[in-house]
């Protein structure tokens, strides 16, 4: 637990202390954090300084109520947290709600992102084409807080649906951890509290002020939004690439570690973006 600011953030530190800082930040499923999304990626990236916080709201970190605008309250918190890390800079790879913490971070610090990868997130109020499953994380989520709450079944159920593409895939162990980090106190008072997370934030305008280097990694079948939504959002963004991940969903991180880490490594060490 570190003190930030008058918050708290869970971190984990893992790899190589001198290596080059790689920032993993988490999406927004009930029960994820930084290891549950990218536990699996560690192995490839030991030679890496990795840095890991469970997002305000999330985890173990404070669940505070707030006014702030939830993106810039988050990236202005990931500042002062690599600052006391002692982190000039770094790549981040994230997950759905944590992508857009990092381009929020790289669009009000630019100085402490190097580059970013970004899966599943949404920036901004206006998504575009048709986004492949309306309603369907809306139900499943209802259905997991339903009746006695959530249990194993359940949150397989909203893991199968909503974030992998191959459900016989899933390790118990995943959904184990999930189910332990929803049904904490905490966690259980909080969810669905937007108070908790802030004031919702477009970030149109934002994007267009990034000049770090962007990857827009999408699953072909990720249900929450369309694959043209990623091609808007690069199209905001000067110095960006789209990859569509096969046979993958919304983590495609957990699904294909190796291929994924392959993706984002290859990325990372480009000598000169566009080359």
């Amino acid at each position: 637990m570190i003190p930030v600011g008058n918050e708290e953030m869970f971190v984990i530190e893992l790899g190589d202390p001198n290596g080059k800082p790689l920032v993993f930040l988490h999406g927004g499923g009930p029960g994820g954090n930084g290891w549950t999304d990218f536990g699996m990626i560690v192995p490839f990236f030991q030679d890496r300084r990795i840095i890991m916080p469970d997002l305000l709201g999330w985890g173990l970190s404070s669940k505070n109520r707030t006014d702030e605008p939830t993106w810039s309250r988050q990236s202005r918190h990931l500042d002062e947290l690599l600052g006391i890390l002692g982190v000039e800079n770094a790549d981040f790879a994230c997950s759905s709600q944590g992508g857009t913490a990092s381009l929020t971070l790289a669009a009000e610090y630019p100085n402490r992102v190097r580059r970013t990868v970004v899966s599943g997130s949404q920036p901004t109020f206006e998504t575009a084409g048709e986004d492949p499953a309306p309603g369907k994380a809306a139900g499943l989520i209802q259905e997991l807080y339903a009746g006695d709450g959530p249990d194993f079944a359940k949150s397989k159920a909203l893991m199968a649906g909503l974030e992998w593409y191959d459900e016989s895939r899933i390790p118990d162990e995943t959904v184990e951890l999930r189910l332990k980090q929803t049904l904490l106190p905490d966690t259980m008072a909080v969810w669905g509290d937007r108070t908790i997370r802030g004031q919702r934030q477009d970030l149109t305008e934002e994007l267009k002020k990034i000049t770090a280097p962007v990857l827009f990694l999408w699953g072909k079948y990720d249900p929450f939004l369309s694959l043209e939504y990623a091609l808007k959002l690069a199209r905001l963004v000067q110095n960006s690439d789209v990859y569509i991940m096969d046979k993958a969903s919304h983590h495609g991180e957990e699904e294909w570690p190796a291929d994924y880490a392959a993706i984002i490594k290859a990325f990372f060490e480009r000598e000169a973006f566009g080359n």
